[in-house]
């Protein structure tokens, strides 16, 4: 499961508005509430996407989105 607390404070200190960040990952604003809800999982894809946009080492990386 997404650690999205972490994931929400990237973006805040990386002043990612919601909307923002659901066009830069190219999906809708509902799609990327049920992620950060944890309704439904990142896709490998947008994690590549968030990796590169956030600049995460593989420390995050794995915190976020692979630690149980």
């Amino acid at each position: 499961m997404t650690d999205v607390e972490s994931l929400k404070r990237l973006m805040k200190e990386n002043g990612k508005s919601q909307t923002e960040l659901s066009a830069e990952l190219g999906i809708s604003d509902q799609r990327l509430t049920n992620k950060l809800n944890n309704r439904e999982e990142f896709r490998a894809s947008e994690i590549q996407k968030l990796i590169r946009i956030f600049n995460m080492n593989a420390k995050q990386t794995d915190h976020i989105f692979f630690d149980e």
